[in-house]
């Protein structure tokens, strides 16, 4: 499957954005966890080496993604996954925002968007019939 382009959503009406619906690429793969720094021990594994320092025991998300059919992987935190989880169930990116805002009030949706999009974590968008981009 294609990957989004971000330059699609350049000048689009912030408020047909906000009804439209980003669908995750069939490729991506993301999760949460809460209890353990999860992602941190699997890239220093994959990678055969640790940061030298003591991990620090924290919850933490990775995702991973496929776009031009190299796998790359890249941590990210509560308010994204929460984000990409209410896409996959079809949200609107406002809904969306609300999720991950849900999960870390402090979160930035602007930068939090444009991360997963240069991750190719999106395949297309989906705007209303009754609200054209």
């Amino acid at each position: 499957a294609p990957v989004l382009d971000t330059t699609s959503l350049v000048g689009a009406d912030p408020g047909v954005l906000a009804g439209a619906v980003l669908v995750p690429h069939p490729a991506a793969r993301w999760a949460w966890f809460p209890d353990s720094p999860a992602y941190s021990i699997w890239r220093d594994n994959r990678a055969r080496e640790t940061t030298g320092g003591e991990l620090a025991w924290r919850g933490e998300g990775a995702l991973l993604t496929r776009p031009g059919d190299v796998v790359e992987w890249m941590e990210i935190d509560h308010a994204a996954c929460r984000f990409l989880d209410a896409c996959a169930a079809g949200q609107s990116v406002a809904l969306a925002i609300d999720a991950a805002l849900d999960a870390a009030a402090d979160a930035d949706p602007a930068r939090m968007i444009a991360t997963l999009l240069n991750a190719g974590a999106y395949t297309r968008l989906i705007v209303p019939i009754d609200q054209p981009v």
